[in-house]
């Protein structure tokens, strides 16, 4: 059936780009919500348009799921070949072709993410020992995130991360907490996440992120240790801290 050009505020949406759409499956209304929430369509190519269409079946996905993407996220019609290509050479360093056909399915924003601020985000997560895999599959809005947004997420996971060791720990040492740690600890941690820790082997840092390590240093030296302890966590510390800035202790 043929509506003719939908038009928004006197701008007109190219006829081939509407009848290519409308005969793919979309209605003529929502064409036009489209239009409200991605003006970019007004200026597309059919072959943009096109092309990012088969994009999509090149992953494997069905017509249905095509269409219920793009009602999701329409600016997903006019995204740029470069773009898709970048971000799709990040993707799969990171996950299989099927993870990234679930994934576009549960999350269409993720080929329309910052290229620049993905990477930022997946160095940090390297650089704090986490697996940028597993970290943005229990969490998909990871993708979107800014630097800021990922420091906040590493943080819950390490409070996660450190009250799933602790359920391997004596239960004698547990007990030397506060109360007020532990309730503060569980507030602050993230709560729909699986923390896979080596019951075998559970302070090994190469099996729990940096952050994680930082606090059960930090329980160790506040709880655990003795005096003379706690005298050279804290000489450790002021080297570490030191060394990071660059600088070095003389002895």
């Amino acid at each position: 059936m043929h509506f003719g050009n939908l038009t928004k505020d006197g701008e007109k949406m190219d006829e081939k780009i509407f009848e290519f759409l409308n005969d793919y499956g979309f209605l003529a209304e929502e064409l036009l919500a489209f239009n409200s929430i991605n003006e970019k369509l007004f200026f597309a190519s059919l072959k943009n348009i096109t092309d990012n269409i088969a994009f999509l079946e090149a992953k494997g996905l069905s017509r249905k799921e095509i269409i219920n993407i793009i009602r999701k996220n329409p600016f997903m019609l006019t995204v740029s070949t470069k773009k898709k290509e970048l971000l799709d050479e990040l993707y799969k360093g990171i996950f299989s072709d099927e993870e990234i056909k679930e994934i576009i399915v549960k999350y269409p924003d993720m080929y329309i993410v910052s290229l620049l601020e993905l990477k930022d985000v997946i160095e940090y997560l390297e650089r704090r020992n986490l697996n940028p895999r597993e970290v943005i599959i229990n969490n998909l809005n990871v993708l979107s995130f800014d630097l800021e947004d990922i420091k906040n997420e590493v943080t819950k996971i390490a409070y996660a991360e450190v009250l799933e060791i602790l359920n391997y720990v004596d239960s004698s040492l547990v007990a030397k907490i506060p109360v007020g740690v532990l309730e503060y600890f569980e507030e602050a941690s993230k709560k729909d996440i699986s923390v896979n820790i080596d019951k075998e082997d559970i302070f090994n840092k190469n099996n729990i992120s940096r952050d994680a390590l930082a606090l059960l240093a930090y329980i160790d030296m506040e709880y655990w240790a003795n005096k003379e302890e706690r005298r050279e966590f804290k000489k450790t510390y002021m080297k570490n801290e030191w060394e990071e800035k660059g600088f070095r202790l003389v002895k």
